[in-house]
């Protein structure tokens, strides 16, 4: 009788050899178009109102001139001012 000793190989499950190339895959795509990959310019039109704000962006105002105006004296306040009284208030509104 002849006594054949074969040692044990590891045996590779194809499904964890396949998990891990997918993973190493993956991985390497999404680091590739995240870092790499510069994407395309957008071509934008500008619209009609933007341009006019170039035209706004040129106008000066001074204040001067509008407090001094005769329409913007005769304005009258409608609303009271506010008062608030100190009694009211408590030092440390945490206190019972």
């Amino acid at each position: 009788m002849a006594i054949i000793i074969k040692e044990e190989g590891k045996k590779r499950n194809l499904f964890t050899i396949v998990t891990t190339l997918l993973f190493v895959v993956l991985t390497s795509v999404v680091i590739y178009y995240l870092f790499f990959i510069k994407p395309p310019l957008i071509d934008v039109i500008i619209p009609l109102n933007v341009q006019s704000l170039n035209e706004l962006s040129q106008i000066e105002f001074n204040p001067q001139k509008v407090f001094s105006h005769p329409v913007y004296n005769t304005l009258q306040q409608t609303v009271s001012s506010l008062s608030v009284s100190t009694t009211t208030i408590r030092e440390n509104p945490f206190m019972p």
